[in-house]
């Protein structure tokens, strides 16, 4: 939207059908912990061959190993 009438508009329209199960999965997504700052620090102790093999799946996913790591423990917490 790039104006306050297509907002408006919206607003205005009956979007029942985008709460249906399997619409809502088409057009939402989970709010990632992502976006809030990072005001905390963890410390942890791992092996290296264990951080190697963090890198390695960052690198894959193209995203840094502390990103991957962050996102591995947000899917842990969500379950």
């Amino acid at each position: 939207m790039t104006t306050e009438q297509e907002a408006e508009s919206l607003l205005e329209r009956d979007l029942s059908e985008f709460l249906e199960p399997e619409a809502f999965r088409e057009n939402f997504v989970p709010i990632s912990f992502e976006f809030l700052p990072k005001d905390a620090t963890l410390n942890l102790r791992i092996s290296t061959e264990l951080l190697e093999a963090i890198k390695e799946l960052a690198q894959k996913k193209g995203i840094g190993y502390q990103k991957f790591v962050r996102q591995v423990l947000e899917r842990t917490v969500k379950c």
